[in-house]
Parts: structure tokens; C-alpha cells; sequence
């Protein structure tokens, strides 16, 4: 590995620690560096993330997650929409060890590359569930099963709230990780903060969309 790689990682180590008030401890840190090795392998052969360089990587998607792991508060079960690269499931599921993530993905390609991340890093505490949401969200293992739902990369946050409500317990939030600048739905929490390279962001936290309750008594997200 090369010096510049090297030094790339012991910054992003520093940046969790003072920017994103996260400390990685060696074992985490390796696991995390054996992610990004797979990642890498994994996105030479099909299109994970656009960047190439494990720099750019770790700027831009990488310091992106371990922020949003210093912010998912005790939930102890965790349900990641559209995993995809495994941004931000598989940085939270190794900084927050005592916590089950559960990466739901319907591309079957981008299930594999999970599915090796998870063998990669040893994490016992990531599933991977091939599927749609609404699938998932009827099966009676998912269903309001999850205190916290994340996602990434969406700027519309009303129908990702409305994917995630049944997965979620009663009080259980959203946390959507996105660009900065973008209109907040009302009563949202939102954190703003800055990437490595400077670019700033936002997470936002939502409580569950509004559920009506038909005559046979099933739910139906409004």
C-alpha cells in the first residue's frame, strides 16, 4: 500500500475523531480497510461508486458514513434502504458491533458484492436481505421491526418515509443522509456537517409517516 493510501486513511481516522466525534479503535479500523479493499475489487468488475481511488473513496463515502454512525442514538436494529455499496450499513454495522443492520437491496449483483463485504470484514452483526421494501415490509421478520431506517443519496424524503414506516417500531426514525441546501420536511431534524474535502451535507431525521387505519383493520401508509 502506498504511502499516499496510508496517509489518506490515517486522515480520515483523524477526521472521525475531531469532525464526526467518532474514535476507531484497530480493530474497527481494520475491518473498515478491508471493506474498501473488496469494495475496490468488487467495482473494477461493476459499478459500485464512481470514484476509483481509495482517497476519493474514503472522502466521499466512507467519512459520509462513520458520521452517521455517531448519530443513530441506541438503536439496536437497524434497516438500510437500498444498501447498494453498503453505504453507510457496513461502516455502521462495524463502528456499532452491538447493533444489527440489516441491508435491504433488490439488485441481485449488488446483494453479492454484500454479501462478500460481510465475509470480508467478519461482521456477524450485518444482514442482507435480496428483495423490494415493500416486500419486505409484509414479511412478519421485518415488519415494524427496526428502530432507525437509514438511507443515502435520496433528495425526496417523503416517499423514502413512506417506505420505511412499516419496517419501523412505533417511535422509530428515519435518518437520510443527502446534500446539503435541499427542502427539509416539516418537523425534521437536520444536522449539517462537512465532508473531509469540505463539501457540506446534511442528515436529516424524520418520524414516521402517518398511518391510517382502514376497515379491516389493516395499515396503510398515507
Amino acid at each position: 500500500m502506498t504511502r499516499r493510501v496510508n496517509d489518506a486513511w490515517a486522515a480520515l481516522r483523524a477526521w472521525a475523531a475531531g469532525a464526526a466525534g467518532v474514535a476507531i479503535d484497530d480493530a474497527p479500523f481494520d475491518q473498515l480497510r478491508a471493506y474498501v479493499e473488496v469494495l475496490q475489487h468488487w467495482n473494477a468488475r461493476m459499478a459500485l461508486v464512481s470514484q476509483r481511488e481509495v482517497e476519493a473513496i474514503l472522502v466521499k463515502h466512507v467519512a459520509d458514513s462513520i458520521f452517521a454512525a455517531g448519530r443513530c442514538g441506541d438503536a439496536a436494529r437497524i434497516a438500510d434502504l437500498g444498501s447498494g455499496a453498503g453505504f453507510p450499513a457496513v461502516p455502521i454495522a462495524i463502528l456499532r458491533p452491538g447493533t444489527q443492520v440489516c441491508c435491504f437491496e433488490a439488485t441481485a449483483k449488488k446483494v453479492s458484492f454484500l454479501a462478500a463485504a460481510r465475509v470480508a470484514t467478519g461482521l456477524r452483526n450485518l444482514l442482507v436481505r435480496e428483495g423490494r421494501i415493500e416486500t419486505a415490509a409484509t414479511d412478519a421478520a421485518h415488519r415494524e421491526s427496526y428502530d432507525l431506517a437509514t438511507s443515502r443519496a435520496l433528495a425526496d424524503l417523503e416517499p423514502l418515509r413512506r417506505l420505511a414506516t412499516p419496517l419501523l417500531r412505533p417511535g422509530g426514525r428515519l435518518l437520510a443522509m443527502r446534500a446539503a441546501g435541499l427542502a427539509v420536511p416539516a418537523g425534521a431534524e437536520v444536522i449539517e456537517y462537512r465532508l473531509p474535502d469540505g463539501t457540506p451535507r446534511e442528515l436529516v431525521m424524520l418520524g414516521q409517516a402517518a398511518v391510517k387505519v382502514s376497515v379491516d383493520g389493516r395499515s396503510q401508509v398515507q
